[in-house]
């Protein structure tokens, strides 16, 4: 009946740590776009964000453990299918409880540690580049992790100029930029790259001091990302080699 569990390959842990990601994925666009006052102007959009958010971690999780961050959705057909077919999924069921009930408290905390950030030192803007660090962190976690999980070698068969799987990561990547826009515009202006930082910057949108701060946020974020997934995907389970690094094909 489609439960939840972790897959082969992967252990409790990976599971574990990729629900917490994924949860707080999820409550951090909501909060950020259905609730926050700044957002209010975009609320009729908060709906495509929260739907996208949950698109995004489905991509990534789907390989680990079919992807929950939905307790009460892992629950019913894992009770049905232990009925039905007296199998017993309810071992892993700790993880779909315990993740995403730590991801949706985690995202709750980091939004009040936003909302706290409110000073202006010597020109910067703390609160924006906490917004750069998150998005950025949660960037790689789903742009990167979404390639990780898909084994891209061809087959002799497959003499197609684009596979499929490029056109899901490049969707994860597109998507997640729209959602984390959508959740951090109102303190960053959603730049989550360097080079628009550096853009904007030039064209007189952004402060220089604002610029170079959004951009060291940028970067701890990217290696914060990075350790996500080294928790989330064993070595061997990491189909690119690499944490889905670029390269020259």
């Amino acid at each position: 009946l489609g439960s939840n569990g972790v897959g082969d390959g992967f252990e409790w842990h990976n599971a574990l740590v990729g629900e917490i990601v994924g949860t707080f994925l999820l409550m951090t666009v909501v909060l950020q776009t259905a609730c926050h006052p700044k957002s209010d102007g975009n609320r009729s959009q908060a709906a495509l964000a929260i739907g996208l958010a949950v698109f995004m971690a489905h991509v990534v999780l789907i390989p680990i453990d079919g992807c929950s961050i939905n307790p009460t959705r892992s629950f019913g057909p894992a009770l049905v299918a232990q009925i039905r077919y007296g199998q017993t999924p309810f071992q892993d069921m700790w993880i779909f409880w315990l993740g995403p009930l730590a991801g949706a408290a985690l995202a709750v905390a980091s939004y009040k540690v936003q909302e706290f950030l409110q000073k202006i030192v010597r020109g910067v803007t703390l609160r924006a580049c906490y917004a750069e660090f998150v998005a950025m962190a949660l960037f790689v976690v789903i742009g990167c992790g979404s390639a990780m999980g898909i084994d891209g070698t061809r087959d002799g068969n497959d003499t197609s100029a684009l596979p499929g799987w490029v056109l899901m990561v490049s969707l994860a990547f597109g998507f997640s930029i729209a959602a984390l826009a959508y959740a951090s515009g109102h303190h960053s202006g959603g730049h989550i790259n360097c080079a628009v930082t550096f853009g904007l910057v030039l064209f007189g949108e952004c402060g220089l001091a604002q610029g170079i701060a959004n951009f060291v946020a940028q970067m701890l974020g990217s290696i914060f990302g990075a350790a996500i997934l080294c928790l989330m995907y064993p070595k061997d389970s990491d189909h690119t080699g690499g944490l889905g690094s670029n390269g020259v094909g």
